[in-house]
């Protein structure tokens, strides 16, 4: 818990350096893992650092805030795609197509944006006779995995992505595989300039279970990436007249 957590951090990183542990898997808030590689530092211990099931560490925003010797040892897979510049996202795009101006909420527009769109596309996928059960159909109906690197597969029921599972709750389906890299510069998820990047393997190339390859791509520069600055090829939004505009000119809005 937080109130504890150097108390914490301090036991457990004695008793994993003595127990010989090399490999350590995190499954926790983006706040601990600050004071648990301060701690290691300390202590003259650096294990490799393994993303697990955990919300936010996989964001650039945080990892800068963790002990940067420590995090150089750090990778796994996120189910975050691979990032592009905000400004030609979709949820920067669409905003600017109906209203012609950038969103308000310039930091959080990006976060916003998935429950929004998701919430719409099963709606309009429900039916003219909405009830909670067209409702679901919709939600239900889906697509097939897209093989984009900066959007992901999002679906619900059972689409045979989990063949243990009957009925999929979970959203989110396909992963991509991460490492920081203590070098790179570039602005984080809230457009702060700094150093220090999560790089996506293979460009944000992401799997679904069950496909994932037997060699890891950590650590290879060779097509990673920390930031699209324009849509990877045939991820570019489709054009539309924009309301805007009141004309026919169009601008982008999403798929």
């Amino acid at each position: 818990t937080l109130p504890t957590v150097q108390e914490d951090a301090t036991t457990v990183i004695s008793k994993l350096k003595s127990a010989g542990v090399t490999s350590v898997i995190l499954e926790t808030d983006p706040i601990a893992p600050k004071t648990f590689t301060e701690e290691a530092t300390r202590q003259n211990y650096a294990p490799e650092w393994i993303l697990g099931p955990a919300a936010l560490i996989d964001t650039t925003a945080f990892g800068r805030t963790y002990d940067q010797t420590q995090w150089s040892h750090a990778f796994g897979i996120s189910a975050l795609s691979a990032r592009i510049d905000p400004e030609k996202s979709d949820a920067f795009n669409l905003y600017r197509w109906y209203t012609g101006q950038d969103p308000p909420a310039i930091d959080t527009a990006p976060i916003l944006w998935p429950d929004v769109a998701l919430f719409y596309a099963a709606l309009q996928a429900a039916g003219p006779k909405l009830t909670r059960d067209t409702f679901r159909q919709g939600l239900e109906a889906g697509t097939p995995p897209s093989g984009h690197l900066t959007t992901v597969t999002i679906s619900y029921g059972n689409h045979g992505f989990w063949p243990t599972i009957s009925e999929d709750y979970w959203g989110i389906d396909d992963f991509t595989e991460v490492w920081w890299d203590p070098s790179a510069t570039g602005p984080d998820e809230v457009r702060k300039q700094g150093t220090g990047m999560y790089e996506y393997s293979e460009g944000g190339k992401r799997f679904l279970s069950g496909h994932w390859t037997s060699d890891t791509k950590a650590f290879d520069t060779n097509g990673a990436v920390t930031l699209y600055t324009t849509p990877p090829p045939g991820e570019v939004a489709k054009e539309y007249p924009s309301p805007a505009s009141g004309s026919s000119s169009s601008s982008s809005s999403a798929n």
